[in-house]
């Protein structure tokens, strides 16, 4: 059996800052420490967090007066800031500086008179913060099925598009070349992060090369199901979130298997994972090739 791992799997340097900032802060808070939502979109990283002692609310109205407040990566819109500020809390901003430049993107195009067009889901965090920094008034497009003929009832003058920072980059493409067909004029900002851009073409690559891909990470993570996507495109894949949920049924005598990792995976599960399937290969084959294996199979990063 052979073992690819994409180079680039796991934390991104957004979903690390974040994950530094809660650690530190929790060693030097006397106060309680909480974070607005999930911190980032893997459970194991939360239930590690939790053993920290930091909590997770999803309500302002729930955090006591003084305590600390840690922003989640996706970021927050300005009404629930305020709503913290409010409440005389200490906050430590964990968002993504990626999120932070379409925040600022969106709410600067609005501010000139643009209509907003954001690609993205509009239920994800991210997606929901940037909204609320073009007062609730964007059209947020899905699918290519969201994009109608016409887009709108009637073409605003001056139009702005921006995506979420996980976003496909197929997606983006297709997206942008249907609604350009209809609005030649619109002003496009490509706000996909570079670190998301590298893990989607690396995890292409491997499955290209490979007989089954493991991606691994939380289904609720966004840039993870787009590796999954991009990936069940090309070859067999299974999704996972812990070494657990492999099964042996998946794999066979000689195969090539390659692994990828959301960008909020982290390392120490990436290792369990590998670990795992190489079992299962010394059992089917006697041995195991690996490739890349060396940062994944040496850390404990976040664990003691």
């Amino acid at each position: 059996m052979k073992i690819i791992i994409s180079k680039k799997a796991g934390f991104c340097q957004g979903v690390k800052r974040a994950l530094d900032l809660a650690i530190s802060e929790t060693t030097q808070s006397e106060e309680p420490v909480f974070t607005f939502g999930p911190l980032v979109h893997n459970n194991q990283v939360i239930s590690y967090l939790e053993d920290l002692g930091i909590e997770r609310i999803d309500r302002i109205e729930e955090l006591p007066i003084g305590s600390h407040i840690i922003i989640r990566s996706h970021g927050i819109g300005p009404k629930d800031l305020e709503k913290i500020k409010a409440r005389n809390l200490m906050i430590v901003d964990g968002t993504c500086g990626k999120v932070k430049k379409v925040q600022n993107i969106a709410k600067g195009l609005y501010e000139k008179g643009y209509s907003i067009i954001i690609l993205g889901a509009p239920k994800h965090p991210e997606i929901k913060a940037i909204r609320e920094y073009v007062n609730d008034e964007a059209l947020v497009i899905n699918s290519l099925a969201d994009i109608k003929n016409p887009i709108f009832e009637k073409t605003p003058e001056k139009i702005g598009l921006v995506c979420q920072t996980t976003l496909s980059h197929a997606f983006f493409d297709m997206a942008v070349e249907k609604i350009s067909s209809q609005i030649p004029h619109i002003e496009i900002y490509n706000t996909i992060c570079g670190a998301t851009h590298t893990r989607q073409n690396e995890a292409r690559a491997v499955a290209e090369k490979v007989d089954l891909v493991i991606v691994i990470g939380s289904p609720e993570s966004s840039n993870t199901a787009k590796l999954a996507e991009l990936s069940v495109e090309i070859t067999n894949m299974h999704l996972i979130e812990m070494q657990e949920e492999l099964e042996e049924s998946w794999f066979s005598e000689g195969m090539k298997i390659g692994i990828t990792a959301g960008a909020s995976s982290p390392a120490w599960i990436i290792k369990e994972v590998i670990n795992r399937i190489m079992e299962i290969g010394r059992k089917l084959d006697g041995k195991v090739e690996v490739e890349n294996a060396s940062q994944y199979l040496v850390t404990n990063e976040l664990k003691s």
